[in-house]
């Protein structure tokens, strides 16, 4: 069953797709005051025609995208002890609180970074904090995106260094402009051997009062010599846009919120889904629980989830707001079930993480907390709670609006690539060609030959779904411990769930469901209430989630394999010289398959990370600033599991 004003073979051609097109305006620093940020933030989005996107669908929006850069130093953290910011409102009060969260956190030694989207993803603000200016590296040079308008606020004098100008000048345009208040800082920025730019010295109200004249060709050609040589270091990183017709095989979460990220950029797409509806997959549950996944160590992992957490909230507010999805941000309240866990939660606990995302309690709070009887310390995320999968997938896509042409019941057996793209053979139809075609089937997405070895591996859950009593529903938040418990809907909660590697079958199991209460019993002894938990209608529902072996998903081109087997065989580097082997796969252009992308393996935590990791994807398809920093890049593509022993100089078994 099809789904679409046009046919199961053609693109939908009743919109304007717009490509290339977004205008990105960057501040190097903090404005002083909230008032300088909006009225600065109102020219730039005036220079791209931004406006708020129809409450319907993102399916009319005419409207050119807006792109902002917000570069942040250690001295900017200082200037949000002032203050000012805590005044933010409106449609910026989650910046402003993001943050705020910042200045309390003692957790800025790594670089950070964090997308805020407005009017439905149309307007993207990507904050970067880089503790010292040489990070500006880590911010990757886009393939079709330039900044065209810098609005310096950097009060750290080393931001002036060549080398970081230089950086600068590799994210900009041309003729962009650096826009700055103090005259004390024209010297500085016209020096000898810096980069050029087009300087314009404005006002404490941002009115303009001297303008410089465009960089030279000389200094253009730096910039081109430098953006070669920051691309040559970044072969193992690939990233392949096209601005052609793309098809998704999907039909859950992960495609969903693609669908979304590409409707903003009013990118047109085909999905294929098996099912004869969304979201029949590991996408279905009735509730699932949203919080982050955090480590003591505050390494790539916690950050990527807080990252996703953070945009995940952000994301299904605005939908929400035109497409009602049942959800309910309760907080979760997270205690230990063993001595292990309980060590884990205790250095959670003393990691200085912002209490808006997570912090300690005791067992007398947990006891409030909960509304019922937990007595055990823990940890409490208060913007945590729990989503229904199923709706929220099914709103993506409405919200996707006439972007979208819905292929339902169409099963995918075959995928080719010839010349001219991509075709998918269904049955005895072919759909094609399609420049750029995106894998995000769960546990589909081995099935094909060319992706069969991706290192993803399929974890049965069963969630049982338990009857609520007068008892249970004064449950007033999600319960995590050795498994989760939610609270009421629907006269139901949601019971889980299973783990099991390479299932045979994806039957209803007595044995899970009784381990599944065994979980909550050992999670909470002694406690009344669980006799309440019925299992005996033997109500439950069965998912297979994708999961990889460092637990992150795979965002990105997919792996040519074949071709990467050849070309370690074809190597031979001195004994023990490592150097040379992490030289070589650092700087080689990583095999890919020319327009296959995978967008999978978000285990258990798509709710949380799905929202990231799509828009990862959509902005590497259509060329653009990406969410996050080249490290976080790095760990999402499909070949950093290969690539990761070759460049510590290990040998693979195939």
């Amino acid at each position: 069953m099809d789904r679409s004003p046009s046919s199961a073979s053609t693109a939908n051609t009743n919109i304007t797709q717009q490509t290339n097109s977004v205008t990105v305006n960057a501040w190097l620093g903090l404005p002083i005051t909230p008032e300088l940020w909006l009225t600065q933030l109102e020219r730039a989005q005036s220079q791209c025609n931004a406006a708020p996107l129809p409450p319907a669908s993102m399916a009319t929006a005419s409207s050119q995208a807006c792109h902002l850069l917000l570069v942040l130093g250690p001295a900017d953290i200082k200037q949000l002890a002032l203050g000012h910011w805590q005044q933010m409102d409106g449609p910026y009060h989650a910046l402003a609180d993001y943050l705020l969260q910042q200045l309390t956190a003692n957790t800025l030694e790594a670089a950070q970074s964090q997308r805020f989207e407005w009017q439905q993803g149309k307007v993207r603000l990507d904050v970067h904090y880089l503790p010292a200016p040489e990070l500006l590296r880590q911010i990757m040079t886009p393939t079709q995106q330039r900044v065209s308008r810098w609005f310096w606020q950097q009060t750290d004098t080393n931001w002036l260094q060549a080398c970081h100008l230089w950086q600068l000048a590799r994210l900009s345009e041309d003729d962009a402009v650096i826009c700055y208040q103090d005259n004390l800082l024209t010297a500085p920025l016209t020096q000898a051997n810096l980069p050029q730019f087009r300087l314009e010295l404005v006002s404490a109200t941002d009115a303009q009062m001297m303008t410089s004249e465009a960089p030279d060709a000389f200094s253009l050609e730096q910039r081109q010599v430098l953006r070669r040589q920051h691309q040559a270091q970044l072969g193992h990183v690939p990233i392949n846009p096209g601005s052609g017709r793309i098809a998704i095989i999907g039909g859950g979460l992960a495609s969903a919120q693609l669908a979304y990220s590409l409707a903003s950029r009013q990118r047109a797409f085909s999905l294929f889904c098996e099912d004869e509806q969304l979201a029949m997959a590991a996408s279905g549950n009735r509730q699932g629980a949203l919080y982050p996944l955090l480590t003591p160590e505050h390494d790539l992992l916690s950050r990527f989830y807080q990252h996703g957490f953070l945009l995940s909230r952000q994301r299904l507010a605005q939908i929400h707001g035109s497409y009602p999805v049942s959800h309910e941000f309760c907080g979760v309240l997270q205690t230990p079930h063993d001595a292990r866990s309980a060590e884990r939660l205790q250095a959670l606990a003393e990691a200085n993480f912002p209490a808006q995302l997570v912090s300690a309690c005791s067992a007398a709070q947990a006891n409030a907390l909960a509304n019922i009887a937990i007595d055990n310390n823990g940890l409490w995320y208060p913007n945590g709670g729990w989503i229904a999968p199923a709706e929220l997938t099914a709103a993506c896509m409405q919200a996707a609006g006439d972007f979208a042409t819905v292929h339902l019941g169409h099963s995918v057996t075959d995928i080719q690539h010839r010349q001219d793209g991509w075709y998918l053979n269904v049955g005895n139809q072919q759909h094609g060609p399609f420049e750029q075609l995106i894998l995000a089937n769960g546990t589909g997405i081995n099935q094909f030959a060319d992706t069969k070895a991706q290192a993803l591996s399929p974890f049965r859950g069963q969630v049982s779904h338990v009857p609520s009593t007068a008892t249970l529903t004064a449950l007033n938040t999600v319960l995590c411990a050795k498994g989760y418990f939610t609270p009421c809907h629907n006269k139901h909660h949601c019971l889980g769930a299973s783990y099991i590697k390479n299932p045979r079958t994806l039957d209803y199991s007595d044995s899970e469901q009784v381990a599944n209460l065994g979980q909550l019993q050992t999670s909470y002894p002694n406690q009344t209430w669980v006799d309440d938990v019925d299992i005996s209608e033997q109500d439950a529902r069965v998912g297979v989630r994708m999961v990889s072996r460092d637990h992150f998903p795979v965002v990105g081109l997919a792996t040519d394999v074949e071709a990467l087997k050849r070309l370690e065989s074809d190597q031979h580097f001195s004994q023990g010289d490592k150097q040379a082997m992490a030289d070589f796969w650092q700087q080689q252009n990583a095999p890919t398959i020319s327009g296959l992308y995978l967008l999978g393996g978000l285990g258990s935590r798509g709710l949380c990370n799905g929202a990231l990791a799509a828009e990862m994807l959509a902005s590497q398809l259509c060329g653009e600033f990406l969410p996050c920093q080249q490290a976080m890049v790095e760990m999402l593509m499909p070949n950093r599991l290969w690539l990761r022993k070759l460049i510590r100089g290990k040998q693979i078994k195939w």
